[in-house]
């Protein structure tokens, strides 16, 4: 086995999966296929070279690899640990949300009590002048009098 630039390629491709994740390129010309995903393939190919290549090919995968976390391994680190704390708030906030369809619908508005449910599209903002949090359409807004 000849020692080849392949992996050195590798971890310059997973770099630039690193740092633009949601980058597109078209798969054939037409099938838009996301880098972080071809990143995941690549690094299924280096575990693939890992296992059951010989030691010469491991070692160039590893030293591959071993640029790579040289670069960006503080990265890595750094948003593992923030997924494993924001876990149990990440989890309250999607239970919160599939719990949301049964959430009370929001006060009408402080003037003429409309709500979301009587008018979808109506805008509804706060007064600056206006003590405590009362909500106003935007034909209320400019012509109500102020709560102190």
């Amino acid at each position: 086995m000849s020692a080849t630039a392949a992996y050195l390629n590798l971890s310059i491709f997973l770099a630039f999966a690193t740092i633009d994740p949601e980058f597109s390129i078209l798969l054939f010309f037409v099938i838009p296929v996301k880098v972080k995903y071809l990143a995941w393939l690549a690094l299924l190919a280096v575990a693939f070279t890992v296992v059951f290549e010989p030691l010469p090919a491991k070692i160039m995968a590893a030293v591959s690899l071993l640029n790579y976390f040289a670069c960006f391994g503080q990265d890595l680190k750094h948003r593992v640990r923030a997924g494993i704390a924001f876990a149990p708030r990440r989890g309250r906030f999607r239970a919160s949300m599939r719990a949301g369809a049964a959430a009370p619908i929001r006060p009408g508005i402080t003037v003429c009590g409309a709500t979301e449910q009587d008018e979808p599209r109506l805008e509804f903002r706060y007064c600056s002048k206006c003590a405590g949090h009362h909500e106003y359409c935007l034909t209320h807004l400019g012509t109500h009098d102020h709560i102190q």
